[in-house]
């Protein structure tokens, strides 16, 4: 009663002595644990408290030091440490993330560049023809502009394909408990963000294709 009357409790489940070790036995999968010989009462029992999502760190902190002065209560175990460890490898990553998309985005310049120049050189008497032939150069580089946003919406349907099955590998070995206890599934990319990965691939294929094709006058 004491904790559903707590502000930013929104629900308490008690799991009895019984239940934990049934639990426990469940999660680990083997009968010849040693621990499953021990009697029920050894398994303490326990109350879940579910928090409000919009509670944020200080009221988690806040609840935490009200129910641990309750005299029913040994001991409150939020996590936190791990949790924390948690947010610092996910900003790592995010910042990784952050300098490996622009190496990306540098290399797909340079290498879609670099294509379009090569095609410039092979058709070169091509393009002096239809230059003599009254063709303007936005006529000529045309062509030119939407290979490039092809090479680039490639490389990034690639890249998609790519990161799904690096997510169908990863999403296999992760552990069930692991999900559980974070509280999330994990989910692929959503379909408007993979569209806005492709859609950014043809364009930086495009600006490629343009810086390479800045020289097109004086072919």
């Amino acid at each position: 009663v004491a904790l559903e009357a707590t502000a930013g409790v929104s629900h308490v489940t008690y799991v009895t002595s019984e239940a934990a070790r049934d639990e426990y036995a469940k999660n680990e999968g083997n009968a010849n644990d040693p621990l499953l010989a021990l009697p029920k009462e050894a398994f303490s029992p326990t109350l879940e408290v579910d928090v409000d999502p919009n509670l944020d760190d200080k009221g988690i902190e806040d609840m935490e030091a009200k129910l641990g002065q309750l005299q029913a209560v040994e001991s409150v175990e939020t996590y936190r440490t791990w949790t924390n460890r948690l947010a610092r490898l996910v900003r790592g990553g995010v910042a990784a993330s952050g300098l490996l998309s622009l190496v990306v985005f540098a290399s797909v310049l340079a290498v879609v560049g670099s294509t379009i120049r090569l095609a410039l050189q092979r058709r070169k008497t091509e393009i002096e023809v239809l230059k003599l032939v009254g063709a303007t150069d936005a006529y000529i580089k045309r062509p030119f502009l939407l290979e490039g946003s092809a090479q680039g919406a490639a490389g990034a349907t690639g890249a998609v394909l790519l990161l799904g099955v690096l997510f169908l590998l990863v999403r296999g070995r992760m552990d069930g408990e692991l999900t559980t206890l974070l509280g999330v599934e994990p989910t692929f990319l959503p379909w408007f963000a993979v569209v806005g990965m492709v859609v950014t691939g043809a364009l930086l294929g495009t600006i490629a294709a343009s810086l390479g094709l800045r020289k097109l006058v004086a072919v």
